[in-house]
């Protein structure tokens, strides 16, 4: 069964790109999806799953590997030691 809608609807129809920088945006995707966020102690992990390949852009417009990794700083506080 084909999905309720085009491709063309499922992306955002403007892109953020030109505005990334001043909204503090490290990565963007005009699809839909969710994200899938794993934590593994000090390492936060982020994937974003969609029914499509995925195209992650930074601030230049170039794509970004997944998954994007948060490492938290020793200092931080954590409940999982």
């Amino acid at each position: 069964m084909a999905a309720p809608w085009s491709r063309s609807e499922a992306e955002r129809p403007a892109s953020v790109i030109p505005n990334m920088e001043k909204a503090h945006i490290a990565g963007w995707a005009g699809q839909n999806h969710f994200l899938l966020v794993e934590i593994r102690g000090e390492v936060i992990s982020i994937t974003p799953i969609s029914f499509e390949a995925m195209r992650v852009r930074d601030k230049n417009d170039r794509p970004i590997p997944m998954p994007i990794e948060v490492h938290l700083p020793e200092s931080a506080p954590s409940n999982l030691r």
